[in-house]
């Protein structure tokens, strides 16, 4: 339904009460609802304002979970920093691990070089191509192995 049948539709079951014990209902026909007209052509925001809206909106709504978010990022950059700092030697060696400052500066060289793009690159395409072929594999053997009653007994206690 509509919106405006079911505002319509909401003022008509206001105004009936519903029937009390004894009372007896009649089959009357509903009445029809009249058609509503076409709800008023909101204006047209640009992608750039919706993705604020709704950025906005998301933020307000999980501020609580946002700002934790936050904070145990800040909070693991603080320990990893006086990790460093002060050459920590528990269950990993401070000593030879970058600051955080140090890795986020060679972050920044690394981003302007061609040959970091290249090799993301590279590594990217590995990765989905083992994806897909783990994947085509994957669903041709669970049919095989489903259809055939012979490959389930042959197969199945090997995988």
């Amino acid at each position: 339904m509509r919106t405006a049948e079911l505002s319509h539709y909401c003022e008509r079951s206001d105004q009936a009460s519903a029937p009390e014990v004894g009372d007896v209902v009649s089959a009357a026909a509903p009445e029809p609802i009249a058609a509503a007209a076409p709800p008023a052509v909101a204006e047209r925001a640009t992608p750039a304002s919706r993705a604020w809206h709704n950025l906005a909106g998301w933020s307000g709504s999980n501020i609580g979970a946002m700002s934790l978010a936050v904070a145990s990022i800040a909070l693991f950059i603080a320990g990893w920093y006086l990790a460093v700092k002060y050459r920590l030697d528990f269950y990993i060696r401070f000593t030879n691990i970058p600051s955080p400052v140090d890795v986020f500066d060679e972050m920044k060289v690394l981003s302007r070089s061609n040959s970091f793009y290249e090799n993301m690159l590279i590594s990217l395409r590995r990765i989905l191509l083992g994806f897909g072929v783990a994947t085509l594999l994957g669903i041709g053997m669970g049919l095989f192995i489903g259809r055939y009653r012979l490959a389930r007994q042959f197969l199945f206690p090997v995988l």
